[in-house]
């Protein structure tokens, strides 16, 4: 009796330190909005270089922000730090504005984003140098260097932070270390592992009918059966439905376009902002509902799977 008491114990212990297992939504939400930064190496600086040589990549214009800082609750979990900002919204979160400085340098994120190079806290003075940019296709390429400068008797964050102007579209930005020859490239905006690589691969793959139960972000008001059918020419058509009253459906129909970084798509984007719907790009079966202003909506998610 003795020895059946022992397993039973043993067998509940290693069973609390097993971890509970996932379900498959739980795991590929986990999945699909962590941000992964990935090399840019001594090869890739090779090849860009050669492009450069032969004229391939286009220049592009940038100017340091100085009137911007970093705030202190940003987390740097690196040596050197990469960040791309490209809403309002990002901006207040990431960034506070001096008052030390009385020049102009009003942004517009419909033509530019804000990049930031940062260092972690040390007792070392960088400074850092945006030397070029330059564009090929929807890929951005920033080249920078650094020196040390003095050591300081406090730990100090070195930053960076500068405008870039950026094309239609802008998938992956290129932070490239001129003296180490290699870097970094980061996802731009709100993209993914799971976001559409490019157009093409956008209106192969992502488009499609889409059906499920939206819950109206309007307060108080009620579920939709909805069947979203997006096109490869971005037309839509959209059908919705009171669950308790299937036969009265309400059909749509109009254009729709994928934001600049290809994560989102918006319907309606030529109409008013009340005729308009966003979604995300969870991955290639699945899209979820976001606010007007781009963002996931509290509390609730809605999802769409074809």
């Amino acid at each position: 009796m003795k020895k059946i008491k022992i397993l039973f114990l043993f067998i509940l212990i290693l069973s609390a330190c097993m971890p509970m297992k996932k379900s498959g939504y739980e795991e590929e939400s986990e999945k699909t909005y962590s941000k992964e930064t990935t090399e840019f190496s001594r090869d890739d600086y090779e090849i860009f270089i050669k492009k450069i040589q032969k004229g391939e990549l286009q220049p592009v214009a940038f100017r340091k922000m100085p009137i911007y800082f970093l705030k202190t609750d940003i987390k740097l979990p690196e040596k050197i730090n990469f960040f791309t900002i490209n809403s309002d919204t990002k901006l207040n979160e990431m960034l506070g504005k001096s008052q030390l400085f009385n020049e102009n340098y009003d942004h517009k994120f419909k033509d530019t984003f804000i990049a930031a190079i940062a260092f972690q806290p040390s007792t070392i003075s960088y400074n850092i140098k945006v030397s070029s940019a330059y564009v090929e296709k929807s890929q951005l390429y920033i080249t920078y260097s650094f020196i040390p400068e003095n050591e300081v008797y406090y730990f100090k964050t070195n930053v960076l932070i500068f405008e870039v102007a950026k094309p239609r579209v802008v998938t992956t930005v290129y932070f490239i270390n001129e003296t180490e020859r290699k870097g970094a490239a980061v996802p731009y905006g709100r993209r993914t592992q799971y976001s559409p690589k490019s157009i093409d691969d956008m209106r192969k793959n992502y488009t499609g009918l889409y059906e499920g139960i939206l819950v109206s972000i309007i307060p108080g008001s009620t579920q939709l059966i909805t069947r979203l059918q997006l096109l490869p020419d971005f037309t839509f058509v959209l059908k919705q439905a009171y669950p308790d009253n299937e036969n009265r459906v309400f059909e749509s129909n109009g254009n729709w376009a994928p934001t600049e970084d290809l994560s989102s798509f918006v319907i309606n984007y030529d109409k008013g902002e009340r005729d308009q719907m966003r979604f995300f790009f969870v991955n290639k079966k699945e899209i979820e509902q976001l606010n007007a202003n781009g963002d996931r909506l509290e509390n609730m998610k809605n999802i769409l799977k074809k």
